[in-house]
């Protein structure tokens, strides 16, 4: 018997964000995961997923990341 469980949390900010993908690519150790787990499968995008969310956000002139203080980067 196979299951999934899938939880959506909004994620704002750069620290969070890097934070979220470690844990969720398995890249940090996860104490309440099972062991030998080797993390998420990829379905769409690469093996960095900061890296595909960051090179969607707009930029200004100056090469800057421009969002609002309260944006919602990823879910």
């Amino acid at each position: 018997m196979a299951f999934a469980i899938a939880r959506v949390a909004k994620i704002k900010g750069m620290q969070h964000l890097s934070k979220a993908a470690n844990h969720n690519m398995r890249s940090v150790p996860v104490p309440n995961a099972a062991p030998g787990t080797s993390g998420a499968i990829v379905l769409a995008g690469s093996d960095d997923p900061a890296g595909d969310v960051i090179a969607r956000l707009p930029v200004d002139s100056n090469g800057e990341i421009k969002v609002r203080k309260n944006a919602v980067w990823a879910m």
